[in-house]
């Protein structure tokens, strides 16, 4: 035990905020001494990834914060799986995989996640048909460390208790190691279409659109509709690395750059919003006519321009619509976007983008449980306005059954969540009290949200 103390004090490293401890354990041991030294280390305890929630999730202004960044190793890999601690990137395991020619079974739009923190929480991806809807579900075996300090392996052959640690939010314990599932890269090709919202609605749901993977970009002040159509490929064609990276920092870098610019020097919004939407227009016609026409999960998880122009969180929130009424929830949208801007001023400066998530009953906070679904994700640099946008739009989504995930859609309230997800969350919330008994993972937003 002194040993262990010795280790801890040499490895961790500790920041006091607002009466929170910042912990950052090197090892499974220190984890369990962690969650073992209730008075050293106080609840809540939360854990942290990447720390890309856009709720209060992770948020705590008393206990502890378990960050992961130095569980980084990946431990082992064969044909059909890999092995990795939990706070391994999903880029670095992605690129460490193509190496051996091998993929994830399942995609991930958000590479600069920790692996622990996209199996323990909400996620969204462009699946193809036949593929898993959520990340979550193809992580085999998970090493838990209970909040009473208890280390547990859970594999398929405790289905009960696996479904309750995917997509677990971090409250019923740490996820130290994960197992997923892997397969040889496979190709898909990419289809680019364009609608106005009055088409998109009629489109969504036709036969042509059903054997493929879906990811498009909304701009209702523009009437357009930017789309993706993914299937797999046996014609031994290869993606390129480079258009995936050039896609990508022309979407998620030197577009939110350039319309921040453009807000700096075009203060009356009357010019600075068409401006905007015309960039914003203008790159997605790019995009689909010059770059991407094959790929991989694997490309889209390392295809990322880090080092070009390095850009601040944009503030997003992610609704989840059943696929039955996704036709009315999207030409509904855009006249709540229309109507609110005309109203309050406020409006999102960047495209929101969406995916057709396939349903998955393999976690049971699963938002896509009972069917196919529809993610939204909006997006914005505007701050100023935001918190009142996402209360309007958490009240819009009420209407069509949406469904939040509890770590990226904020303005989500008790009553939704639990209309969501039901008797399940009621299952889960049982599981977690056998499991801490004492609380020590639920923070002031968990219960709020959840209960206790």
């Amino acid at each position: 035990m002194a040993q262990a103390a010795h280790q801890i004090k040499k490895h961790l490293r500790r920041r006091i905020a607002n009466k929170t401890e910042t912990v950052t354990p090197g090892s499974e041991l220190e984890v369990i001494e962690i969650f073992c030294d209730s008075k050293r280390y106080p609840g809540p305890i939360r854990t942290v990834g990447s720390d890309s929630a856009s709720t209060r999730c992770n948020r705590t202004v008393e206990g502890t914060v378990l960050r992961t960044s130095k569980l980084n190793q990946i431990l082992s890999i064969d044909s059909r799986s890999v092995t990795v601690q939990a706070g391994v990137r999903m880029r670095d395991l992605a690129s460490e995989l193509a190496t051996r020619d091998l993929e994830l079974a399942c995609g991930c739009d958000a590479p600069d996640r920790t692996v622990g923190g996209a199996i323990a929480s909400g996620s969204t991806i462009s699946a193809i048909p036949g593929d898993a809807g959520h990340l979550s579900s193809i992580a085999s075996s998970l090493t838990l460390i209970t909040p009473e300090g208890r280390r547990i392996v859970v594999g398929e052959n405790f289905q009960d208790l696996i479904r309750a640690v995917r997509l677990s939010y971090g409250l019923l314990g740490c996820i130290t190691t994960v197992t997923l599932r892997t397969r040889p890269i496979r190709t898909c090709s990419i289809e680019h279409q364009r609608f106005d919202f009055a088409q998109f609605q009629g489109h969504i749901q036709s036969p042509g659109m059903n054997d493929a993977g879906i990811k498009f970009y909304l701009l209702p002040f523009r009437d357009k509709v930017f789309i993706e159509l993914r299937r797999y490929t046996d014609d031994g064609k290869k993606g390129r690395e480079l258009p995936w990276k050039i896609r990508d920092w022309a979407c998620n870098a030197a577009l939110p750059t350039v319309v921040r610019s453009v807000s700096r020097i075009m203060p009356i919004r009357r010019i600075r919003y068409p401006v905007i939407d015309g960039v914003s227009e203008a790159t997605q016609i790019l995009v689909s006519n010059t770059f991407v026409e094959t790929g991989s999960n694997s490309m889209e998880q390392t295809g990322r321009f880090r080092k070009l122009i390095v850009t601040p969180t944009t503030h997003n929130c992610t609704w989840i619509f059943p696929a039955k009424r996704f036709g009315f929830v999207v030409s509904a949208y855009r006249k709540f976007c229309l109507d609110y801007y005309e109203s309050s001023g406020f409006r999102c400066d960047l495209p929101a983008i969406g995916f057709r998530i396939n349903q998955d009953n393999q976690s049971l906070l699963s938002p896509t449980f009972d069917s196919t679904a529809f993610a939204i994700c909006i997006r914005t640099n505007k701050h100023s306005g935001w918190p009142d946008f996402v209360l309007e739009l958490a009240e819009f989504s009420a209407q069509f059954d949406g469904i939040p995930l509890l770590n990226q859609t904020p303005g989500a309230t008790a009553e939704s969540v639990s209309a969501a997800y039901g008797t399940r969350l009621d299952h889960f919330c049982s599981v977690r009290r056998h499991l801490d008994p004492a609380n020590r993972m639920l923070n002031q937003f968990f219960a709020q949200t959840i209960g206790s």
